[in-house]
């Protein structure tokens, strides 16, 4: 290691904060992959927006 390089201590809640990040983006990665449209989050408006010019 540096000597200039720091020593952190792992906490609680660091690994609760990496599980949520971590179900974050399964459930974004799920979501991405569903070809029908779920509860108000709406493919088609928002990942696919028409041109309206």
């Amino acid at each position: 290691m540096h000597q200039n390089s720091k020593e952190y201590k792992i906490t609680k809640e660091f690994y609760e904060l990496r599980n949520m990040i971590e179900v974050a983006l399964l459930i974004v990665r799920a979501s991405i992959k569903r070809k029908e449209n779920r509860g108000t989050f709406v493919k088609d408006v928002i990942l696919y927006p028409t041109n309206s010019n």
